[in-house]
């Protein structure tokens, strides 16, 4: 057992006996507080009655938050604050992206994507349809 400091209501210290894993959690538990904080401000995950979409989406969180501080130990890029940094990767992986081109005869009629709106003005599928 080790004993820890503690404020009364009074505002006088004492020592409390404290068991040492607890002790050793105390001192280690402030990196998980911070990669939660960081994690609530720009969360990416979304609803979903599948569990492995939310394990993937935490999995994306940890790579863009370890990713941010490893390029914050970098003195003189500290100006882009956790927002801009998720933007700017993410253009830096979209970028240049572009589908493959289908082989083959060109189809017959021109295909239109049309977005379907809801009453209020919210968008509810994209599909393609025959004109």
């Amino acid at each position: 057992m080790t004993s820890v400091n503690r404020t009364k209501k009074d505002g006088t210290k004492a020592e409390v006996p404290c068991p040492k894993a607890v002790a050793v959690y105390n001192d280690v538990m402030g990196g998980v507080d911070r990669f939660d904080q960081r994690k609530e401000k720009y969360q990416i995950g979304r609803r979903s009655a599948k569990w492995w979409y939310r394990l993937f989406y935490f999995i994306i969180e940890i790579a863009i938050i370890n990713s941010f501080i490893l390029w914050q130990v970098n003195k003189r890029n500290r100006r882009l604050d956790p927002l801009a940094f998720r933007i700017a990767s993410a253009c830096k992986l979209i970028d240049g992206y572009s589908s493959k081109k289908r082989k083959g005869r060109p189809a017959s009629f021109q295909a239109k994507k049309c977005v379907m709106r809801l009453p209020g003005g919210k968008s509810y599928a994209k599909g393609v349809f025959k004109l």
